[in-house]
């Protein structure tokens, strides 16, 4: 979702702190898909487990936005051991969702996919299947990553409130940038 090269540029990390990079980059993307409640970063052959609540069930919501292709849509009644994959004009893949054409899916339903956003010049170019971040994400996961950055520090740790003997005081919360929180609550999971 986002390059090094660019988490660099935006910290001022030194080349020599590239384990520090790696992480902070892992943990503001882990920190947006759970404030959205989906999976952005791209995967490829992601298995996503469902379990039908009832036989009427038709379509199911795939977790790993935008998707690029559905490699199997699988399913298996209560009871038995074996999955069944469907064939390909058995479902259809619209706007995130598998939707079986004929008939409610059986109790337990696998899919494997592949999808998520790459960041915009990665090693190797996006393919035409493939999505970059859009810009205003990318845009918040680097202010996310420098705010992580700076009120981490030790000197710089803040406490939500802090109470004194004339009153107590409150303070912005250590975790999230407003930006990248706002954001984060207008794409968030819709279904």
């Amino acid at each position: 979702m986002i390059t090094d090269a660019d988490l660099r540029a935006q910290i001022k990390l030194p080349p020599d702190q590239d384990d520090e990079l790696v992480a902070l980059r892992a943990e503001v993307v882990a920190l947006w898909e759970r404030e959205t409640g989906l999976l952005w970063d791209r995967r490829a052959a992601h298995v996503q487990y469902f379990r039908v609540p009832n036989e009427t069930h038709r379509r199911l919501p795939l977790e790993l936005r935008p998707v690029e292709a559905v490699a199997t849509v699988e399913e298996r009644a209560d009871g038995d051991a074996a999955w069944t994959a469907l064939a390909a004009g058995e479902w259809w893949l619209e706007d995130g969702w598998v939707e079986k054409l004929v008939g409610p899916f059986q109790r337990g339903v696998r899919v494997t996919y592949s999808g998520g956003y790459v960041a915009r010049i990665p090693t190797p170019p996006p393919t035409p299947a493939q999505t970059v971040t859009p810009g205003d994400v990318r845009r918040a996961l680097l202010l996310q990553a420098a705010f992580v950055r700076v009120r981490t520090a030790q000197e710089k740790i803040a406490v939500k409130s802090q109470a004194f003997e004339a009153g107590s005081t409150t303070f912005e919360a250590a975790d999230l940038h407003p930006y990248f929180e706002r954001l984060a609550r207008a794409r968030a999971r819709k279904f």
